[in-house]
């Protein structure tokens, strides 16, 4: 297959991911003003931890498996070996089901200590925690099914299930909220659709790979096992230290120190940016599957051509969404959420911020782990956890939810930063260094005068109104864009 008919295999993935995208952002900004404005502030705070908990701990529990079958099973399926892709997910699915099912009945017996802990009042919270981590088994499933199905790059099936369970939760959530607001019920609801994804994934590898049945093969050994091993070993720290710097112990400082309200605010502003981390995730999902193939193949000029182009492209569009961000965020979160959300604003802007920083400089992220040189990424994310967990043990007792946004974006930025040089030096990527500098002058520009613009309302929409033709015209008079470019891919 030739560079350009690999690319534009590559973009209509991309293209045909982006369906879940959009319904995906659809929903998820609908499901936001309903469980805001809906349950309240308060209820809120409890929805928002126990959406964190169920999250944590299946990447936790998921001992880095779902991040190995994205490396390993494209390697075998695309090279032909059927029999080693069954008997990689197969093994896979025993080890969720055995270790995981056994930690959870042991996790029941811990809900008295999170009760005590945690400064939540809620009337059914042992039922809540009780509930959250029966759904852990079949959310940690989810990571390898969907992972595995995104492998297969087989993007439609992963769409159209994603979009079903998100519909259904969404609605049987809004029938809850409007009877009589009942987060217990709700969490049931993201069981049983939980479950229904399960079924729905589990059915598609069956085809796909031609399993049979789980039992069928029982005595079948990794060819690769001691690599697998390594390998998973490395993503699953990585995962770690992920839901450390990713948000994740924020959570858990903010139910300490600040309880539902804090909890509330936090939760709808990272719930904010990360329906505009939707607009990219497609490309991620598709691109990280790719990346596998590509590097089992020692492609380097194809892999660089990729790299390139989708930086310098995000690049440009997180220019637009920051300032935008920065315009009009205020005024929107003020109208839909209401003034009880009013301390959602400061923390959106904070948290944009580095997912601005992240997404730049993370379009390589996956590569170390594909070239199996990962340990000093692995050591740095250790170290960003670190430091993320210091900020906040500092930040969020003294300055609550802007304390917590500003520990994880203070993370990511290191991270991403160091992360982003060992890449270039280390694996020897080419990215588009010019184009990056050029891009920060130009947004720092911007950000000076939207400032100007920012308390004068009829000057903002004049302003947002001319600024995307005017980026463009600046961006393409500085060749970091090129239509020409867009057209031939």
């Amino acid at each position: 297959m030739s560079d350009r008919s690999y690319i534009s295999g590559f973009i209509k993935n991309i293209k045909s991911n982006y369906i879940r995208m959009i319904v995906g952002a659809i929903i998820s900004f609908a499901s936001s003003i309903v469980y805001a404005r809906g349950l309240g502030v308060e209820l809120y705070g409890v929805y928002s931890f126990i959406m964190w908990f169920i999250a944590i701990m299946s990447n936790i529990l998921g001992m880095g498996l779902s991040g190995t079958v994205t490396k390993f099973l494209p390697q075998y399926y695309f090279n032909n070996d059927i029999d080693e892709s069954k008997i990689l997910i197969i093994n896979f699915i025993k080890k969720i089901y055995t270790i995981v099912g056994i930690i959870c009945i042991l996790l029941i017996f811990t809900i008295p200590i999170w009760e005590n802990y945690l400064k939540i009042n809620y009337n059914n919270i042992y039922f809540i925690l009780l509930m959250s981590i029966i759904c852990i088994i079949p959310t940690t499933l989810n990571g390898i099914y969907s992972n595995a199905i995104q492998a297969l790059q087989r993007f439609d099936i992963f769409a159209k299930a994603s979009i079903k369970t998100q519909i259904i939760i969404f609605i049987g959530s809004c029938i809850v909220i409007v009877i009589n607001k009942n987060v217990l019920l709700i969490i049931f609801i993201v069981l049983l659709t939980t479950l229904f994804q399960n079924f729905i994934y589990y059915r598609e590898l069956k085809k796909i790979l031609g399993i049979e049945s789980l039992f069928k093969i029982r005595n079948a050994k990794l060819k690769d096992k001691s690599s697998i091993i390594k390998y998973s070993f490395y993503m699953y720290i990585n995962i770690i230290w992920q839901q450390i710097v990713w948000t994740r112990s924020e959570y858990f400082f903010l139910g300490i120190y600040t309880g539902q309200k804090g909890l509330a605010v936090y939760g709808l502003a990272y719930s904010l940016v990360n329906m505009i981390n939707l607009i990219f995730s497609p490309i991620m999902n598709v691109l990280n599957n790719y990346f596998s193939e590509i590097v089992s193949k020692n492609n380097k000029e194809l892999l660089n051509k990729i790299l390139y182009t989708v930086t310098k492209y995000f690049i440009v569009l997180l220019i637009l969404i920051l300032c935008y961000g920065k315009l009009y965020s205020k005024d929107i979160i003020s109208f839909i959420y209401s003034d009880r959300y009013s301390g959602v604003i400061d923390v959106f802007l904070i948290l944009l911020t580095g997912l601005v920083i992240n997404q730049i400089l993370n379009v390589c992220g996956a590569l170390p782990f594909y070239y199996e040189k990962q340990r000093f990424i692995v050591v740095l994310g250790i170290l960003s956890g670190i430091i993320n967990i210091v900020f906040d043990i500092l930040l969020i007792p003294k300055y609550g939810v802007i304390g917590a946004a500003l520990a994880n974006t203070f993370s990511q930025s290191i991270f991403s930063i160091n992360q982003f040089v060992y890449i270039k030096f280390v694996i020897k990527i080419t990215f588009p260094l010019k184009e990056l500098l050029l891009v920060i002058i130009v947004n720092l520009v911007s950000y000076f005068i939207i400032n100007i613009f920012y308390s004068y309302t009829t000057l903002k929409i004049i302003f947002g109104m001319l600024f995307i033709p005017i980026i463009i015209i600046i961006l393409e008079k500085l060749k970091i864009i090129k239509y020409k470019q867009l057209k031939q891919l």
